[in-house]
């Protein structure tokens, strides 16, 4: 049986996620930094601007979440990701997709987990304007081999928006689509997340 997950299904989930969000965004605190007099401060306590890769302030660190309902069934889609600015507005990183879906037609249930990798790159075109490609290859249930799994190559390309520094709205293509292989309805993925 060929998973495919419901396109009003996934709309819903992407509501039930902006919402969330929205939600967290107006609860949040505002981030405080510790203010040191500047008398206080030895040369080893000045701040520096290096490109060294163990400066933690170029690391971001958030992902995205998804959760939907019907009566016969649900999914579940977590993407936690980490991410390194290169520069101000180029960054790089990768993280790991893991989907649960169930879902029950007449009498028969079906489950699924699938899961995999995923490394990304993000670049600033102007203001809030980003630029994304990201390579996503998964792991599922054999379509044609029984109590076997598969790896399906996925290749994402396109863009959206970074409002904030926490919050990005992403619209993404899979290249690779293939509708035969594919347990996605489409190769368009619209993504909602934090990255802080």
């Amino acid at each position: 049986m060929k998973l495919i997950i419901n396109q009003s299904l996934l709309f819903k989930c992407k509501q039930l996620l902006f919402s969330l969000l929205i939600l967290g965004m107006s609860v949040q605190a505002n981030a405080q930094r510790k203010l040191v007099p500047l008398d206080d401060q030895t040369p080893a306590e000045t701040p520096t601007t290096s490109n060294s890769a163990t400066n933690l302030e170029r690391w971001r660190f958030g992902g995205n979440f998804t959760a939907g309902f019907t009566d016969g069934g649900g999914m579940l889609l977590l993407q936690p990701m980490a991410g390194y600015l290169l520069k101000p507005k180029t960054m790089v990183g990768g993280g790991f997709t893991y989907i649960y879906y169930a879902q029950s037609f007449r009498g028969i249930k079906y489950e699924s987990s699938i899961y995999g990798p995923q490394v990304f790159a993000r670049q600033g075109i102007i203001s809030s304007l980003q630029a994304h490609v990201e390579y996503m290859p998964i792991n599922l249930k054999s379509y044609t081999k029984k109590d076997q799994r598969d790896w399906l190559n996925q290749l994402y390309v396109g863009g959206g928006i970074i409002p904030g520094m926490d919050v990005y709205i992403l619209l993404l293509y899979n290249v690779l689509y293939d509708a035969n292989t594919s347990p996605f309805g489409s190769p368009w993925d619209i993504r909602l997340g934090l990255m802080f």
